[in-house]
C-alpha cells in the first residue's frame, strides 16, 4: 500500500514537464510543445501572428473514449433486442 508521501511524489513527477521541443516550420511558423506524464500543451504560431493552443490530458481523453464505447455497445445491444 502506498503512503501519502509516495502519492504526492508520484503526482509531482506526473506534473513536471519531461520534454520541451521548439520547431520552426515552413513559412515562418513556429511550434512549441511541452509534455509531462499527465498533460501536454502545444503552441503553434502561424505566419500572421495568430496562435493556436492545444491542451491535452490523456487520462480524460481515455475516459471519454471508454464512455463513448460503452454508449455505442448499449446502442448496438438495444438495437439487436428490438
Amino acid at each position: 500500500m502506498m503512503s501519502g508521501n509516495e502519492i504526492w511524489i508520484g503526482l509531482a513527477v506526473g506534473l513536471v514537464p519531461h520534454r520541451i521541443q521548439r520547431r520552426w516550420l515552413a513559412g515562418g511558423e513556429r511550434k512549441l510543445e511541452v509534455r509531462a506524464m499527465f498533460w501536454s500543451v502545444t503552441l503553434h504560431r502561424q505566419r500572421g501572428g495568430r496562435y493556436n493552443w492545444t491542451v491535452r490530458v490523456p487520462l480524460i481523453e481515455r475516459l471519454r473514449d471508454v464512455a463513448w464505447a460503452a454508449v455505442m455497445r448499449l446502442r448496438d445491444d438495444n438495437a439487436a433486442q428490438s
